[in-house]
């Protein structure tokens, strides 16, 4: 994740001068700008035609415990009176000596976005601060403490925290929110973090401890905004201990005043001040605070809040190309400068500015590029602040929000060549691919709700595996089964998504050349529901060779569009009857089914049929030559035979359309054996199971007065 790494090396460095490259110093105090024009500046989203709503809390279920980092360990902090803890990962002194609570020097806490994952954010921090060293980055030590700080949810994260540790609704601890969990706590997540601080400023304990450095990016960014407003560093301050606030592209600030940018100076889709009545509530203004953040008094005075503010080492990082319409997309965000959380940043950083009375700010800031504009009647505090500002912002020219959050390498392209090339296409149009830490995986149903596909392809498949966040890429399978058609059988097959990126890299690399195919396939925004499957007792479930499944349905076929399939202890019959005649197969348990022929291939119209709407597939190069298609299977097993296995509970007979049959057949080249599952009140389920995945059909029966499928 490039910028949230450029982040922390821009936390450690004493001056931003010489920490990020590209930069010339504005004449407006405290700004640092890149050399980028002011167009450039300029987001025309509505002209992307590309955007969505992401809700600000994620509701994916946390399942099984807390990950493991290598290099860190969990450390619990009473951060309650009724001993409610907080759990944190925290630096290994085991592993790294120097970072022991008596050695280490500055402490490096590292916020979380609304992905609840601290085990990510600790490794991101500990990765920067080691290559930061090594790099000699000003204000670098050995003797770094690398601290995450992991706050639940508490309903998703059920499953992973204990009876005294806190639990959030939503994302309340992104604004300093009252915990609640455990039952009846006066914890927050502001005054947890004040806890945290507070212990490490305990000199019996830390006692060479000089510095903290609070790094939030996106929903943690969001975490550290806020806090640097409304916290009390008098702890720290006593203990000789210096707090840096380091504030990475979140999607919304706080205001300190009912202003807003003018909306004649952005694009406030459609929203204003009055239709948007709460738009000053905190956490976006400080009406009602109180209520969200009970550590606050009833009425604050805004002024002294900012007066303190504007004396802290606060440090602003935007990524430039930070641009897409993602994070809050609620008008209070939007009412903040438009839809990107680039161009709310910078009209914040104006904002700012002006009401610490900056001089020359507007002009300086005009002549720099930066977007908004705000009303002649916004106050200046400048008598408190002393018209000075002592926050700084770098701009990281280039950066997205994120950067390689999906990347994945193949060493072979053919099972991904073989899974939408022929088992899929004919079924699904368009579908997203959902991306963890575990793997990907595919779920979709085909236009006649008749059946659906699951796919899936563990991270142990792919060298290497790379997932930051749980994301989901929409894509058109007719156009990804043309790029994957072009990779050679022993060609290694990376796919690489960013984060806030609208296209899908695929990369194929020729094992016996130097050459390389490189395509840009464009995504899709697909609205789609996620169905539960429930683990199902099948009466029967009959184990057979892929080629011999595929060559009867095909056969069958040719006579029939229905197949009745028959299950007793005498062995499993298909069945078929049509206008010109009948036929009936019946294999019996442990008798043979040849593998010699899984081999199978496709008919070369189906290998060569295209559409011909390719508008959204961009190669980098001119294709290959299509690779060998001989349709080897590349699932686990050798050629031989494959036995007859039936598992039976009770007789099933049930009818299916051969139709659909035939196209779940299509996958046999990805496995030597596949397994039929079937009960009388649930789907057919079709498994083709190789290394590291699987693909699994599910099909409806056939009822007594069903038409033609």
């Amino acid at each position: 994740m490039q910028i949230i790494s450029s982040i922390i090396a821009l936390a450690l460095a004493s001056t931003f001068a010489t920490s990020v490259g590209a930069q010339s110093t504005s004449t407006c105090s405290n700004v640092t700008s890149t050399t980028t024009s002011s167009a450039a500046r300029s987001s025309n989203l509505l002209a992307r035609g590309f955007g969505y709503r992401r809700e600000e809390d994620d509701t994916m279920m946390d399942s099984g415990p807390l990950p493991k980092v290598k290099g860190a360990y969990l450390r619990n902090l009473t951060v309650g009176a009724a001993g409610e803890q907080l759990v944190t990962y925290w630096s290994d002194a085991k592993v790294s000596p120097a970072t022991s609570d008596a050695s280490v020097v500055q402490a490096v806490i590292m916020f979380h976005g609304r992905f609840r994952d601290g085990n990510l954010y600790w490794d991101i921090g500990r990765n920067a601060t080691v290559l930061a060293n090594k790099k000699g980055t000003p204000g670098a030590s050995n003797n770094t403490v690398v601290i995450a700080p992991q706050f639940f949810s508490k309903k998703y994260s059920v499953a992973r925290y204990t009876a005294k540790q806190i639990a959030f609704s939503g994302n309340a601890w992104e604004y300093g929110g009252k915990a609640s969990f455990p039952s009846g706590t006066n914890v927050t997540g502001f005054s947890a973090i004040d806890s945290l601080i507070s212990q490490l400023s305990d000199k019996t304990k830390f006692k060479a401890l000089k510095r903290i450095i609070l790094v939030g990016h996106g929903g943690g960014g969001q975490v550290v905004s806020r806090y640097a407003v409304l916290s009390d560093d008098s702890t720290a301050k006593a203990a000789q201990i210096s707090l840096r606030y380091v504030i990475g592209d979140p999607s919304s600030n706080l205001y300190y005043t009912n202003d807003r940018p003018l909306r004649s100076s952005f694009d406030a889709q459609n929203y204003n001040m009055k239709s948007c009545s709460g738009y000053n509530n905190y956490r976006y203004g400080f009406t009602d605070i109180n209520s969200q953040v009970p550590t606050v008094p009833s009425n604050p005075d805004p002024k002294t809040y900012f007066k303190t503010f504007a004396a802290r080492d606060v440090v602003f990082v935007v990524g430039n190309n930070d641009t897409l319409p993602n994070g809050d997309q609620g008008g209070e965000a939007i009412l903040m400068g438009g839809q990107s959380r680039r161009d709310r940043n910078y009209m914040y950083w104006r904002y700012i500015n002006l009401l610490a009375g900056v001089p020359n700010t507007n002009s300086d800031l005009d002549n720099a590029g930066y977007p908004g504009k705000f009303s002649s009647t916004l106050p200046s505090w400048g008598a408190s602040t002393g018209n000075t500002l002592k926050a700084q912002l770098t701009i990281i020219d280039g950066a997205k929000h994120d950067a390689e959050l999906a990347d994945a390498a193949a060493d072979n392209a053919r099972p991904s060549s073989l899974i939408f090339s022929t088992a899929v296409k004919d079924l699904i149009t368009d579908a997203n691919f959902d991306c963890n830490e575990d793997g990907i995986r595919l779920q979709a149903m085909d236009n006649s709700h008749v059946a659906l596909t699951a796919i899936e392809l563990r991270a142990e498949g792919f060298s290497p595996y790379r997932c930051d966040r749980p994301m989901s890429i929409g894509v058109s399978l007719a156009n990804l089964t043309k790029v994957v058609k072009t990779g050679g059988n022993d060609d290694t097959l990376t796919i690489r998504k960013d984060d806030d990126g609208d296209s899908l890299s695929l990369m194929f690399e020729a094992s016996k050349s130097d050459r390389v195919l490189e395509y840009e396939l464009m995504l899709m925004d697909i609205d789609s529901e996620h169905l539960g499957i429930p683990d199902t007792q099948y009466d029967a479930v009959i184990r057979m060779s892929s080629s011999e499944f595929s060559r009867i349905v095909r056969d069958l076929g040719s006579l029939s569009e229905s197949v009745a399939i028959d299950v007793s202890k005498e062995g499993v019959t298909f069945a078929a009857t049509g206008e010109i005649g009948n036929a009936r197969l019946t294999l019996k348990q442990g008798s043979a089914s040849s593998a010699s022929s899984s081999a199978v291939k496709m008919d070369d119209d189906e290998e060569d049929e295209e559409d011909d709407d390719d508008e959204e597939v961009k190669p980098k190069a001119r294709k290959r030559k299509r690779g060998d298609a001989s349709g080897k299977s590349s699932g686990s097993g050798g050629d031989g035979e494959v036995p007859v296995s039936i598992d039976l509970q009770q007789n099933v007979n049930l009818t299916f359309s051969l139709k659909y049959l035939n196209n779940f057949a299509k996958a046999a080249p990805l496995s030597n054996a596949v397994a039929l599952h079937l009960s009388g009140e649930v789907p057919l389920l079709v498994e083709f199971s190789f290394e590291n995945g699987h693909v699994r059909f599910y099909l409806a029966p056939k009822l007594a007065d069903d038409g033609d499928a």
